[in-house]
């Protein structure tokens, strides 16, 4: 039999074509992303194969800005806008959808969150200068599970989730799998490199998303650094058994 490693670096070699006509963008903590409106765009072929998620969870929205362009794809959808950091919450009410500020992991405890006000801020520090002690706050925070937050405010189980908290999506999987395994689609952003303190990298995601029962479909966009190193990657997962994945030699 394959194995995961294997068959994972040949994942990675069908989809490196991506970045043939890919733009450079910049970061605010200094990632340099390979990217085409990826997103959109991969979500818009699913949906042309019939995916029509009713309810979406952006988690780690920071301003909403993905929300609001996904919402261009799926406009039809009920968006959920999670997101840790309090100074963010003017931009979020803008975006008009519903959205809660609360720092989500694997149980209901206090916990550090390191912030810049930026994209990187997350419970796994990032290892770079921008948050450097002089650069950066601490502060503790209580931390949920998503599945509490959910409960306590009665919001629907979700169809298509995105996750993007800089390291900490293996807590949040792990501390609310009756929620996140109710979607048939999930996108997590997943390490390379351990470009925050602790965090778990790409193989440990696959393995934790297979053992959920989902499989990876799609690669939305790499994350290189500003020297060249490859770091992150935002991968699309699919529920096991969903008619959206293909098997067979397709011909058409």
């Amino acid at each position: 039999m394959r194995s995961l490693y294997t068959s994972f670096l040949l994942f990675i070699l069908s989809v490196l074509s991506i970045t043939n006509d890919s733009n450079a963008v910049e970061s605010s903590s200094g990632r340099v992303i390979i990217e085409k409106d990826q997103h959109a765009e991969r979500l818009n072929f699913l949906k042309q194969k019939g995916f029509d998620p009713k309810i979406i969870y952006d988690i780690g929205a920071y301003h909403g800005l993905w929300s609001k362009n996904i919402q261009r794809v799926f406009p039809n959808a009920q968006f959920h806008l999670f997101e840790a950091n309090a100074s963010h919450q003017d931009l979020l009410r803008a975006t008009q959808m519903p959205f809660y500020i609360a720092l989500l992991g694997d149980s209901d405890k206090a916990a550090v969150f390191y912030s810049n006000d930026s994209t990187g801020d997350s419970v796994l520090r990032e290892q770079t200068k921008y948050y450097q002690d002089e650069c950066c706050q601490s502060k503790v925070l209580p931390m949920t599970t998503l599945g509490s937050l959910v409960k306590k405010n009665n919001i629907p189980l979700p169809d298509l989730i995105k996750m993007d908290v800089q390291g900490a999506e293996k807590i949040i999987l792990q501390g609310s799998p009756e929620v996140v395994t109710h979607a048939q689609v999930i996108i997590l952003e997943t390490k390379i490199l351990e470009y925050n303190e602790d965090a778990p990298l790409i193989l440990e995601i696959m393995n934790l998303m297979q053992n959920l029962g989902y499989r990876a479909l799609d690669i939305l966009e790499l994350h290189y650094l500003p020297t060249g190193e490859l770091n992150e990657m935002d991968v699309l997962f699919i529920k096991n058994g969903s008619p959206l994945i293909k098997s067979g030699l397709l011909i058409k």
